[in-house]
């Protein structure tokens, strides 16, 4: 990926595999339990290509998951 991420959810679908939202660090002092989600919402990877690509949508909320359908 082009940014690090962890707890993100993932999905292939038509010779590409897409990751969206996750968890890119973590607050530092009081609020360093505090997850910081990731900027870069969506991803996708072209597996053929063997390259990632940032998919800018709008409307997408930022959130950590483990799975999507």
């Amino acid at each position: 990926m082009q940014n690090a991420r962890s707890n993100f959810a993932a999905l292939a679908l038509r010779n590409y595999i897409y990751a969206y939202g996750g968890i890119s660090g973590a607050g530092s002092g009081q609020s360093s339990h505090h997850p910081i989600l990731s900027e870069v919402l969506i991803e996708r990877y072209l597996i053929a290509g063997n390259t990632w690509e940032s998919v800018q949508v709008n409307t997408a909320p930022k959130l950590a998951a483990f799975s999507w359908c």
